[in-house]
């Protein structure tokens, strides 16, 4: 799930140049659904600096 959500990210960040990019931007913008960013979370999986990591 790492995985995926980096490449949304860096996708996101390429066509928009936008350098803090949270779910919230993801999910609006269509790059995650909803579910993904449940899942996401559920796993602890955190974006900082547009790199995504989990957190325990």
């Amino acid at each position: 799930m790492v995985s995926v959500v980096q490449t949304q990210v860096d996708l996101y960040e390429n066509e928009t140049h936008n350098k803090s990019i949270n779910f919230s931007d993801l999910v609006s913008e269509k790059y995650l659904t909803e579910k993904q960013e449940k899942e996401a979370q559920a796993n602890h999986i955190v974006i900082s600096n547009n790199v995504v990591k989990t957190e325990k």
